[in-house]
């Protein structure tokens, strides 16, 4: 007989009572189990009556993010990213639901972007419409299909699922990992519905902001921005975070009109370092976050929405996808009439940000569209496979190299001008050397003579979601211990976040403290203040922890620092296998430990981490000047557009003379 397995995300009396509605409407006579993500009180009250009253199984669905692998042996949690979140945008684009809503709305390239943004879903896009996000949903399909039978093979997984707008291509999705979706309405649901109709009311939108904006004009503590007295002017806005990119070393170094340039920040408070820089600068601070605006001369942007068109719904045979539909065209609509006001008010054409994540770049892109302006985007991370996440809609995109742009093209981005301009973030190697060489006496004082970089990327606590912070812990404590018992080893740790590493290390943060006190260890502490290369130029040789996510190892690559891979997810297509002559990547530690160990005692060091044939298509330049290639080509555009050139004329004489200046394969364009 076989056997059903049914799967909750919450166990619940709502929850419990749809097993047994399903399992009747199934005329499911076979006994069957009940596996559950969460549980809440009502769950707890019931779980023992179902198991000694009607001898029902319920046990936690406890199958980490790490355990889920492919055929191939790859990480599920990581593949949806790149392959399966991408298939559901193609398949939803080609749809005859979708296809005629575009048309109904005079195929929009910017709102067909915008629609796309949000189809994929992920921790690192937010999920407006549903309860979950997209990704999260896929994964717990996949933790269905993982569950086994204590019983044997044969087995019917039943996996209850809320209903979503898109519910039909989970259910083929699910059917293809042997899993059965049974569709139910969460009580959670009606709550999201009420937030929906607040984020997309024009009305509430208003009445709010004039609140805001009338009670921060009376306040002593916030200023807010005032409108631009001459509006012939062509000023130029940059969105980007002020820690990394920070004005005394980047933006203070131009030739824009005087007083043309605006730094606006949302994402990070503004440090009072930042607000002397820009004043000497020259350059005007505005705060996008009323949150982060406390302190004096950082005026906070509050949009009025003067000019919101009323919108019809527009309807479709599809219910379900109309509501999506419908639902973020007001959100793209609420999205650019606010970045249309800040525009038009401070006298802005041109428009760079480096916040791709999110669907904000492209409801900004499309305002100053309409505006005659420009708009354009630059790399932070380093991205050599196609993801939602790199979709962009922008006039140009910034750029390390053209695998960057080839990922950006498979992406189905809408990008006019591919500029390749380099690492974004060779700007600070210099200062890094420099700072480095202090760093590296004092631990070679203390005895270590093989000194080692290593980099963390994000991990969390929950590890049913994402890679666990316990994996994280077992990293470091393997590495504390080597420095602990060898004293010619040293260590120099740059976390992702160091600001929560010693939470995430729990107990193993006292064998960080032990490695500090022996004068062989170094933690950089500061969130964004400190880059990849600040470690990696102390070092002899840098590990970065996986090659998924392997932006602070691309970076001690690219500035020449000997680098080696971890990888326990599978990643093999990355470029770190296959174009590297020596071994770079390996698939746990004991293996690149016994590696580095070995070539250390036969003193061939020079002999690990060699990525130099793979440079070129991680930065062909390598000179340092990756930023001001950007920034002159700001410069190019400023004065076109300061001129009275169309836009058009002033996108193609800026490619031009970057063509002729560094290359045409530096530059690519679409039609």
């Amino acid at each position: 007989m076989v056997k059903s397995i049914f799967i909750v995300e919450y166990l619940n009396l709502f929850s419990i009572f749809h097993i047994f509605l399903s399992s009747r409407r199934l005329s499911n006579s076979a006994p069957f189990e009940i596996f559950f993500l969460y549980i809440e009180q009502s769950g707890w009250l019931l779980k023992p009556i179902l198991e000694r009253l009607f001898h029902i199984p319920v046990n936690e669905l406890a199958i980490q993010f790490d355990d889920i692998k492919d055929s191939s042996n790859i990480t599920t949690g990581y593949r949806l990213y790149v392959e399966d979140q991408m298939r559901f945008i193609e398949q939803f684009s080609e749809s005859d639901a979708f296809v005629r809503f575009n048309r109904a709305v005079g195929d929009d390239n910017f709102l067909i972007s915008f629609f796309k943004k949000n189809i994929a879903t992920s921790p690192a896009t937010p999920e407006w419409l549903e309860r979950l996000n997209q990704w999260k949903s896929l994964l717990i399909i996949h933790k269905a299909a993982a569950i086994k039978s204590s019983n044997g093979p044969g087995i019917t997984r039943y996996l209850l699922f809320d209903y979503r707008w898109d519910i039909g291509a989970f259910i083929d999705y699910a059917t293809k990992v042997n899993v059965t979706l049974i569709p139910i309405s969460n009580s959670r649901r009606f709550w999201k519905r009420i937030k929906q109709k607040l984020v997309i009311s024009y009305t509430l939108h208003k009445i709010f902001n004039t609140c805001l904006y009338w009670c921060c004009l009376l306040s002593r503590n916030t200023d807010v921005l005032k409108d631009k007295n001459y509006t012939e002017d062509t000023n130029i806005l940059v969105d980007t975070i002020l820690l990394k990119y920070d004005i005394a070393s980047v933006w203070s170094k131009n030739n824009f009109n005087s007083g043309s340039l605006i730094l606006a920040t949302g994402a990070q408070r503004v440090r009072e370092t930042d607000v002397t820089d820009a004043y000497n600068s020259g350059i005007q601070l505005c705060s996008l976050n009323r949150r982060h605006s406390k302190l004096s001369n950082v005026p906070l942007y509050i949009p009025r929405y003067h000019n919101l068109p009323y919108q019809n719904d527009i309807s479709i045979s599809s219910k379900r996808t109309e509501q999506f539909l419908n639902f973020h065209r007001k959100r793209f609509i609420l999205r650019k009439e606010y970045w249309s006001e800040l525009f038009l008010s401070q006298a802005i054409k041109l428009y760079l940000t480096s916040h791709i994540l999110f669907d904000n770049h492209i409801a900004a892109s499309a305002a100053i569209n309409d505006l005659g302006g420009i708009s354009a985007t630059f790399q932070q991370s380093f991205r050599d496979k196609p993801s939602p996440r790199w979709l962009v809609c922008t006039d140009i995109d910034f750029g390390f190299s053209n695998i960057a742009q080839e990922t950006l093209q498979a992406c189905n981005s809408n990008v006019r001008y591919y500029i390749t301009v380099g690492y974004i973030g060779d700007f600070k190697f210099q200062k890094s050397k420099a700072n480095a060489l202090e760093i590296r006496k004092k631990l070679i004082a203390h005895g270590a003579k093989t000194i080692i970089a290593f980099f963390d990327e994000n991990t969390v606590e929950d590890g049913q979601w994402f890679r666990s912070d316990e994996s994280s812990r077992k990293d470091y404590q393997f590495l504390l211990e080597q420095v602990l018992t060898n004293e010619t080893i040293g260590l120099v740790f740059k976390p992702k976040k160091p600001s929560i590493l010693r939470k995430k290390l729990g107990s193993v943060s006292n064998l960080l403290d032990q490695a500090i006190n022996t004068g062989r260890c170094y933690l950089f502490k500061d969130d964004y203040a400190n880059c990849p290369a600040d470690a990696a130029f102390v070092a002899d040789i840098a590990i970065n922890d996986n090659v998924w996510a392997a932006s602070a190892g691309v970076e001690s690559a690219i500035a020449r620092v000997p680098t080696l891979f971890l990888d326990r997810d599978g990643w093999i297509d990355s470029d770190f296998y296959s174009r590297t002559k020596e071994k770079v990547v390996f698939n746990d530690w004991e293996s690149l430990w016994n590696m580095l160990v070995t070539k250390i005692q036969a003193d061939k060091r020079y002999e690990m981490g060699d990525c130099s044939p793979i440079l070129d298509r991680l930065d062909p330049f390598r000179d340092g000047k990756a930023i001001h290639r950007m920034i002159q080509y700001l410069e190019w555009l400023q004065t076109g557009l300061a001129a009275g050139g169309t836009k058009e004329l002033v996108l193609a004489d800026a490619a031009e003379q970057y063509s002729n200046r560094w290359g045409s394969e530096n530059i690519t364009t679409s039609s």
